[in-house]
């Protein structure tokens, strides 16, 4: 099996259906009720719709921090940013994230960096991105945000370890997949008839 992402799934959630919730399990569905906003409601149900047709229809476990993964793989990440959604799946360790960068620039990120980041690294919204997509992929299910990133060519190291990435930007959106394996970027836009 190639390591390399088997797919990274991006959904725009707005104006989509959030009546049907059968495909949630009864924890799921009762954290699904305790959200008070339609649009934090849409990405919740619409993540796990995403999971369960591009992943695995196998029973969702959660471990540390509520992190979702399936006991015997594929290995998979998640992460939303109003309107999208955005599924990384994987033979090999992955993780994505998908930022507003124009909500990061209102931000005040620069407290979440180590001093040798700044200095490394000029965009600091961007860099948001990249370490949460790492530290995903890291996968002990913490992280101090001021634990330094290094990078050297196109490769990041988190605590001695390669990380390669690959990003897409989509308007004021970045989208960032990371993995311990080399890995390519191809977005498959999905629809919610896709999700049937």
């Amino acid at each position: 099996m190639e390591n390399r992402p088997h797919g990274l799934y991006l959904l725009d959630v707005r104006g989509l259906d959030i009546s049907d919730v059968s495909v949630l399990n009864e924890l799921e569905l009762a954290r699904f009720n305790r959200f008070r906003f339609d649009k934090d409601k849409a990405t919740f149900l619409y993540g796990r719709k995403l999971i369960r047709r591009f992943a695995s229809k196998d029973e969702i476990s959660y471990g540390f921090n509520k992190r979702p993964y399936f006991k015997d793989g594929p290995f998979f990440s998640l992460s939303h940013s109003y309107p999208y959604v955005a599924l990384a799946v994987s033979s090999s360790p992955i993780g994505v994230d998908i930022e507003s960068l124009d909500r990061l620039d209102k931000t005040p990120v620069t407290r979440y960096f180590a001093e040798s980041e700044k200095e490394e690294f000029p965009e600091l919204s961007k860099l948001w991105c990249y370490k949460e997509a790492i530290f995903k992929c890291y996968g002990d299910g913490y992280f101090d945000p001021k634990e330094p990133l290094h990078k050297d060519k196109d490769v990041f190291y988190f605590k001695g370890k390669p990380f390669f990435t690959c990003a897409h930007e989509r308007g004021d959106f970045l989208l960032v997949a990371a993995s311990t394996m080399p890995i390519t970027l191809s977005i498959k836009e999905v629809k919610q008839e896709d999700l049937l």
